[in-house]
């Protein structure tokens, strides 16, 4: 005798069979969404801390480039005729800070690791998703002052080694203090030298340009950082 078919039966089983397998999918995607929410909570947190510091630095960097700003604008009121009085000591200390550059360098850390992978999807906020962008592409930027003050630097650089004996610009830039009339018999002519010399004026001006530059550009940067950071900090507070 044939066995009969329950076809409620097989509904049953086939409703089950369709519900377990739309279970596990729904299982697979809540465990994928937990992990991505885990990838953007350490990611979030990386950039908060790479942006708290990268506003750190940029401020050292401002405050290095200033006092570069101000030794230059000391030695050249001391250059020319109707110049400013200024000792061998207080000359060599300037001239150390001077020939002494501070770039804008910051790591890409996090962000550039999102970057490189192609991960920055995983911060779900668009505002802060295009600051970060926006951060990248300014890089360039902050590069375009570097570059000019490394071509300065290394110009001023040549300049002293060309034109003065190195023992002498040494006395003149060593950390030391160095007493004045020790300095004047080992080296008498290189203050007097340097500071009638209208190509070493230049060059000191060229280093103030520089360096104001650069803090400009440190300045823009801080203030993006900044912006970052306070959506970032949201982000995490959520």
């Amino acid at each position: 005798m044939k066995e009969r078919i329950s076809w409620s039966r097989v509904a049953v089983e086939g409703v089950v069979i369709v519900g377990s397998i739309l279970l596990a999918f729904a299982i697979d995607a809540w465990w994928d969404q937990l992990g991505e929410a885990e990838e953007e909570r350490a990611a979030l947190a990386g950039l908060e801390s790479d942006f708290s510091g990268y506003i750190d630095a940029l401020a050292r960097i401002r405050t290095k480039n200033e006092r570069r700003i101000d030794a230059a604008r000391r030695i050249m009121a001391a250059t020319g005729s109707a110049h400013a009085p200024l000792s061998v000591a207080e000359f060599q200390s300037d001239l150390a800070v001077v020939v002494t550059y501070n770039p804008i360098s910051l790591q890409p850390g996090t962000l550039g690791s999102l970057l490189e992978t192609n991960r920055l999807s995983w911060i779900s906020n668009a505002q802060l998703r295009s600051r970060l962008v926006d951060w990248d592409r300014y890089q360039p930027f902050a590069g375009e002052g570097n570059r000019y003050m490394v071509e300065q630097a290394s110009g001023l650089d040549a300049f002293l080694k060309r034109r003065y004996p190195m023992e002498g610009i040494l006395l003149l830039t060593q950390d030391a203090q160095l007493d004045a009339s020790e300095a004047n018999s080992r080296f008498p002519a290189t203050a007097a030298s340097l500071l009638t010399d209208v190509e070493f004026a230049n060059h000191i001006a060229y280093a103030a340009d520089a360096s104001r530059i650069v803090v400009r550009r440190a300045e823009i940067l801080e203030g993006q950082a900044n912006e970052i950071l306070n959506l970032l900090r949201t982000e995490n507070s959520d």
